[in-house]
């Protein structure tokens, strides 16, 4: 386990002509009305005791900055903190976003190589691996990314959060797609919930449409895609957009990423694939971020952490097993993520409509219908 240095003496008690102002923080950008109606029930919520709290977001809501007050309620009243996510990648994005806010002093970023003695700050950033080596440790932990691997469906991982707690710790949950456990602990009022039903540039989430693939039009592939895959590529293209096309395995990406080079020779645009043993996965999506990589086949390793602005998907077998609602949200969530092209072009392409499909356009409509009710939404 790792152990703390202890917590510097506290102040002695000022007098009202020299008491410090209260710690507020630092944002480098502003918050959207959604954000802030979200941030002020959440640190309400936070100040009552609450002991669980679902943030439902949308993707691209920017719900870490949300968090921002009441970690900063946490730390005015002298309380440790924990901000712990699945992927060490995120660490890595989130670091310098949390320090811009309270401050270097405040903030230590786990691991830390070959020490057990962790300096007396009261935020720590962390994999949720790393938290297997706490024990009654925090007051407020906040779990972003709540359903993503390897967290999700991880029982050790999930025990090693809940032993970290303090006692009467508030455990913030931070998902654009909560399980069904998740969900029902909401219904049932175990759970409280905050909800951020809108974009942070205030436009629709692109509600897929869903084009109905018989099963004999794939089989010109790799040669050759089925007439709607192309013309929604063409379109794409046309607007110039770069295109994510998601696939559910292996073997499919490797097969439609052939095919994509076949059809981008026409336009003369590059295509590639990515799948996560390729070795040369980072660059592949530097080029896409680059757009020197205009179509890019993928598995579900790319349905989370990427936003390119002008960036459209395509899911193709969306109804394969794989794919269940959660993950088809995430992936439809790519698209419209940038101010410049906030809603994109989403497309599913399957030959049957899937209850998992289903779900997910119920999740996405509704969530635009809750931001419309209330009035988050521009105009487009």
């Amino acid at each position: 386990l790792y152990t703390f240095a202890p917590h510097a003496p506290a102040p002695q008690q000022q007098s009202p002509l020299t008491t410090k102002p209260p710690l507020e923080p630092v944002l480098l950008v502003q918050l959207t009305a959604a954000q802030e109606e979200a941030a002020r029930e959440l640190t309400q919520l936070f100040k009552a005791g609450c002991q669980e709290v679902l943030v439902w977001a949308v993707c691209g809501a920017g719900k870490t900055e949300v968090a921002f007050d009441v970690i900063a309620a946490a730390l005015n009243a002298g309380l440790r903190i924990l901000y712990t996510v699945p992927r060490r990648d995120v660490v890595r994005e989130l670091a310098p976003r949390i320090r811009a806010a309270f401050g270097q002093e405040k903030l230590t970023e786990l691991p830390l190589p070959g020490s057990e003695l962790l300096p007396g700050t009261p935020i720590l950033l962390s994999t949720t691996h790393q938290v297997l080596r706490f024990a009654n440790a925090f007051d407020l932990i906040i779990l972003d990314e709540a359903d993503a691997f390897p967290y999700y469906g991880s029982e050790m991982l999930y025990r090693g959060l809940q032993r970290a707690r303090g006692r009467n710790a508030m455990l913030i949950y931070m998902t654009a797609t909560p399980d069904v456990a998740l969900r029902k602990q909401v219904s049932s009022g175990k759970i409280r919930a905050v909800c951020i039903p809108a974009r942070h540039h205030g436009y629709p989430l692109a509600v897929p449409v869903v084009h109905r693939v018989k099963a004999p039009e794939w089989s010109g592939m790799p040669r050759d895609l089925p007439d709607s895959v192309r013309e929604f590529l063409g379109e794409s293209l046309k607007r110039n957009a770069v295109v994510l096309v998601f696939v559910p395995t292996v073997r499919d990406v490797e097969l439609v990423g052939h095919a994509l080079a076949e059809f981008g020779t026409r336009y003369g645009v590059a295509a590639d694939y990515l799948h996560s043993a390729r070795e040369e996965r980072a660059q592949i999506v530097a080029r896409f971020r680059e757009r020197t990589v205009q179509l890019l086949a993928s598995t579900t390793l790319l349905e989370r952490g990427i936003t390119v602005p002008f960036t459209d998907v395509a899911v193709l077998y969306a109804d394969h097993r794989i794919f269940d609602a959660r993950t088809l949200v995430q992936m439809a969530g790519r698209a419209g993520r940038h101010g410049s092209d906030p809603v994109g072009r989403v497309a599913f392409f399957s030959s049957t409509f899937s209850s998992e499909m289903q779900q997910a356009l119920s999740m996405i409509v509704s969530m635009n219908e809750e931001a419309g009710k209330r009035g988050y939404l521009q105009q487009l």
